[in-house]
């Protein structure tokens, strides 16, 4: 394998036809993306499926996620129908569904437990789903919000999943970050979750920091997982149709604001969802990347991109896959586990 090439994935951003399909009758490959039935994961999925994959869409509402399933394969056949796709095609892939709420460590593990009960391997774990600056909530768990769905939970999920990514070859893991993780500038306890007025402002420090520490976990196990697994992390770009601004779009005199400026700008400043999408396919499925890739961050038009000096400070990942670690399993998960 050779490192990336960033002229090439610049080039090849919307053209998804230059990513490898699969002969589903005579490949296999699975997949499980979390956040998979709206937003990027919707189109992400919608692709790995044209590209013959089995995706296991690990989602809340099962209705919903039965819908976008249907409207998925709908898709699917008129791309292929309209000659969008390349001559490449070779056969649809597999949609199931798993039921997985981020905000409970318990729906993760039975998440976790359904896939081992089933699968032996799995090619590609895609941490997608995610919440941003929301309210300070707690969760039944006893961690804010944030901090336990975008980190904490994706933490549980990946490594009761490690030892069959391992076992895989030439597996990923793709971690959907944000540039909004250059709003944690410093090194602080995890135990710390900004709980100050005002909270327009406190939240976004509090989504910041979860982005990086999710970003640290792939740095750590792209250092201490030997082989040809990659762990990789992925800044989408600044999505403007998508259910993370939800919150505010409903707060008082905001809302209306925000509403105005999404309709009126964010057209011309932001992406869609699908092209939201594409680092993140690019990161999951391009043949290009290699072990000089291993531990990355990449943005936009599948391009590497600079991190702040804390996604980038090795200690502080250390620290906080420890933390995490006891954390879980003093609630009594990853039991068998060792830093």
């Amino acid at each position: 394998m050779v490192a990336i090439n960033q002229t090439d994935l610049f080039k090849e951003i919307h053209d998804t036809n230059s990513l490898p399909f699969l002969k589903p009758s005579e490949e296999r490959k699975v997949c499980l993306i979390s956040g998979a039935n709206s937003g990027i994961g919707f189109f992400a999925t919608l692709h790995l499926y044209l590209h013959g994959w089995v995706i296991y869409m690990a989602c809340r509402n099962e209705d919903k996620t039965r819908k976008a399933i249907i409207d998925i394969e709908t898709e699917a056949k008129k791309r292929v129908q309209d000659g969008s796709i390349s001559e490449q095609f070779k056969g649809f892939g597999e949609m199931k569904f798993i039921r997985m709420d981020l905000t409970s460590f318990e729906s993760v593990q039975k998440a976790a437990n359904e896939y081992l009960s089933v699968e032996t391997s799995l090619d590609l774990l895609i941490n997608n789903a995610g919440v941003m600056a929301l309210p300070h909530i707690i969760t039944d768990d006893g961690y804010e919000i944030q901090f336990q769905t975008n980190y904490l939970s994706m933490f549980l999920l990946t490594m009761n999943l490690l030892d069959v990514i391992k076992q895989t070859p030439n597996s990923r893991v793709v971690y959907v970050s944000s540039i909004g993780h250059y709003f944690a500038f410093r090194k602080t306890l995890l135990i710390n979750t900004f709980n100050w007025a005002p909270n327009f402002i406190s939240t976004w420090f509090r989504y910041g920091y979860s982005k990086v520490y999710g970003m640290h976990l792939m740095k750590y196990l792209s250092r201490k997982v030997e082989g040809d697994n990659l762990f990789m992390s992925v800044h989408p770009g600044f999505i403007m149709n998508t259910g993370l601004y939800d919150y505010w779009l409903q707060t008082p005199y905001f809302g209306g604001a925000f509403s105005y400026f999404l309709k009126h700008f964010g057209n011309k400043l932001g992406l869609s969802n699908e092209e939201g999408c594409m680092p993140l396919l690019k990161a999951a499925l391009s043949p290009a990347l290699g072990p000089s890739d291993n531990g990355k961050y990449f943005a936009e038009f599948g391009r590497e991109s600079p991190e702040s000096k804390l996604a980038l400070n090795e200690n502080a990942s250390i620290e906080e896959f420890v933390w995490a670690l006891e954390q879980l399993q003093r609630k009594g998960y990853l039991k068998d586990t060792k830093a």
